[in-house]
């Protein structure tokens, strides 16, 4: 009799021990859910996220493209090639030429450049500053405003050198454009 009591004790502590265990197992999963979800809606926002600048970056570099094909056409012309036909002097072209609203639109979304296509974007800008001020130059000697002595075959000679290095740089520029777009690095 005094051993009676131990088998419906027993019971009931292996029963409080698997209720106990199963709402603990069913309190974790819930927590494991929530934690799910929370990981995977993160996860889609930064995917997301993700997209819409990938998205940006096409279609800047889309512009940035159809922009360097009218500036590439417009330098062109100063360099003799099979496509473009003889070369041009300066004195043959029109003032405005290299007026900044050609420019202009090179510099819109800046933002979603790459740092390599950004670098080889300011040598572009530097050529083609120093071919402005060729440019200018020349025009003012064209006018009388300068004296020439010489020094007009000279900066004609410069400037299809400058002409060329813009339009190989146009040239990287979309070929590290076309790179970073199909995803992949130079």
């Amino acid at each position: 009799m005094a051993w009676e009591w131990a088998p419906p004790l027993a019971t009931v502590v292996v029963g409080v021990a698997g209720v106990t265990g199963t709402w603990l197992a069913g309190r974790n999963q819930g927590q494991i859910a929530l934690e799910s979800a929370r990981l995977g809606g993160e996860s889609s926002r930064i995917l997301a996220g993700e997209e819409r600048h990938q998205r940006r970056i096409e279609t800047s570099y889309q512009n940035l493209d159809r922009n360097l094909s009218v500036v590439h056409k417009l330098i062109g012309r100063l360099v003799s090639t099979k496509t473009s036909g003889p070369e041009v002097t300066i004195k043959e072209m029109p003032p405005d030429f290299l007026a900044p609203s050609v420019f202009d639109p090179l510099d819109l979304d800046r933002l979603y450049r790459s740092p390599l296509v950004q670098q080889l974007m300011e040598q572009f800008d530097t050529e083609v500053a120093l071919l402005r001020g060729h440019v200018t130059t020349i025009t003012l000697i064209g006018a009388g405003a300068l004296d020439d002595s010489g020094a007009t075959q000279a900066l004609q000679s410069d400037v299809t050198g400058r002409a060329q290095r813009i339009l190989q740089l146009i040239e990287n520029v979309r070929a590290q454009m076309s790179l970073e777009l199909r995803g992949e690095q130079r």
